[in-house]
């Protein structure tokens, strides 16, 4: 990639790349923000790139009210074939904090009124994100970024289905989506308390009790998403 600005950002520094496409440190050449430019491969016709720029449209409409994601800045064409996005730099000096790199620098798990602090907005984003008929699927920790304050968000939700055109099929592929989506939320719930993932929490029970108890985090999760109680604390 040569280009070193988009617009008044201009490019200071590679960053890790995430789920759609490459990442960028940028500087605005006249407030001094930082500012990360994603840089999506969207495909080199014309046709592509008109049905990309829609569909990004739509997606930064249907996200804009959904709580806890990263909101877009602007976006727009920046190259033949490429489109690049523009949001606010959640990291520091040392660079972005993920929800994963977060918790390795914390010995592997969080206490429980952590994990309940970090949980609570991502379960809110899901329950938003259904109301609004966003899909998304499985979300990782590499995708939750965590600010200086402490607070998370969803990068991207629901962007990278959008550019593949889901969410426009039949029910049943909407609700494999949000079954994927509500199980991975669970196993980050499981892998912050207890620093390993669902499966191996309950590798030394019983294969039926296993699998009992997993489904007792999903469902405990699908409760929230779904408008359950409040979550617990204590």
């Amino acid at each position: 990639m040569s280009q070193t600005a988009f617009g008044p950002y201009v490019i200071t520094l590679e960053l890790p790349p995430s789920r759609v496409g490459r990442r960028m440190l940028a500087v605005h050449e006249r407030d001094g923000s930082s500012h990360v430019v994603h840089a999506i491969e969207v495909g080199a016709s014309r046709a592509q790139q008109r049905r990309s720029l829609a569909r990004v449209e739509a997606w930064a409409q249907a996200t804009r009210e959904i709580p806890s994601t990263l909101g877009v800045q602007c976006w727009s064409l920046w190259a033949p074939g490429r489109l690049a996005l523009v949001t606010r730099y959640t990291g520091s000096s040392a660079g972005l904090v993920t929800l994963d790199s977060l918790v390795a620098g914390r010995g592997g798990r969080l206490p429980l009124s952590e994990v309940v602090r970090a949980m609570t907005p991502l379960i809110g984003t899901l329950r938003a994100a259904i109301s609004k008929g966003v899909v998304h699927g499985p979300v990782s920790m590499g995708e939750v970024l965590v600010d200086q304050h402490g607070q998370v968000c969803v990068e991207h939700f629901g962007l990278a289905a959008a550019l593949a055109g889901r969410g426009a099929g039949p029910q049943d592929d909407l609700s494999r989506c949000l079954g994927e989506e509500i199980a991975s939320i669970a196993s980050i719930a499981v892998r912050l308390a207890t620093g390993r993932s669902a499966g191996q929490t309950w590798a030394n029970a019983r294969a039926n009790s296993r699998e009992a108890a997993d489904a007792a985090v999903a469902a405990w999760v699908r409760g929230f998403v779904m408008g359950g109680p409040a979550v617990a604390t204590a």
